[in-house]
């Protein structure tokens, strides 16, 4: 698993890398949005630990950047900003994580494996995807296609939820199940970041439907609406 490391200040920056090489990650560290993309397109890492403030660009184009080139990378946010607005924007741009500064070493490790057990799990579904009425969801590359053609990367919580959704194919999941499950791996699980997933998936699911594809269940959780969807198919 090779890591970008994107953090302008060279003190923070020798710390992390020399922690991460104990832990035997190959570490690219640099100081600019410049430098990040010049290595995330020639090395392309696993995963970009981003300091979102930046002396040359705004870190948070940075993650749509690297969303779009690669659905699957992991993406954690390290930054002194800590208002839940903040960690709210960086997730709805398309990272995984957040990790507000100051943070341990250790913690950071931690949501790293954490990225690199959902990495495991998703090549074992690269094969598979979910065929809803106008669209269907790849699990292999974590993204929503159109029967146009066109399609759209999910975030790694947007995919967790509508994964969890399909598996039960028109079921009631619990909104208690669906934070459990965004938590599960380090991610913010909170009230409010379930409810902004929601929101982002019924857009990125309606594309020109009049229908909405996720109903809300009240008191309850969601459920895919069962004349939207097929049964779980195998590529062929």
């Amino acid at each position: 698993m090779r890591i970008l490391l994107v953090e302008d200040e060279p003190v923070s920056r020798s710390l992390i890398v020399k922690y991460l090489n104990s832990q035997e990650y190959q570490v690219d560290a640099v100081g600019t949005g410049k430098e990040a993309r010049k290595i995330f397109f020639s090395r392309k890492p696993g995963i970009v630990l981003l300091d979102i403030l930046l002396p040359d660009c705004d870190g948070l184009a940075l993650i749509d950047t690297f969303r779009r080139s690669n659905p699957r990378v992991g993406i954690i946010m390290i930054s002194k900003k800590s208002a839940p607005v903040d960690r709210v924007v960086g997730l709805e741009m398309g990272a995984d994580d957040y990790l507000p500064k100051p943070f341990e070493l250790p913690e950071l490790s931690a949501r790293i494996k954490a990225l690199k057990r959902r990495d495991r799990l998703l090549l074992t579904e690269e094969s598979r995807y979910y065929q809803f009425n106008h669209a269907s969801l790849d699990f292999g590359a974590r993204s929503i296609r159109y029967a146009d053609g066109a399609s759209v990367a999910l975030s790694d919580g947007e995919y967790r939820v509508l994964a969890a959704l399909t598996r039960v194919s028109g079921k009631v999941v619990q909104r208690d199940r669906l934070l459990n499950i965004l938590r599960a791996d380090g991610e913010t699980g909170s009230t409010r970041s379930l409810d902004v997933i929601i929101s982002r998936l019924r857009t990125k699911l309606k594309h020109k439907q009049e229908q909405q594809v996720i109903i809300t269940v009240h008191g309850v959780g969601y459920r895919i609406v069962e004349t939207n969807c097929e049964p779980l198919l195998e590529n062929s």
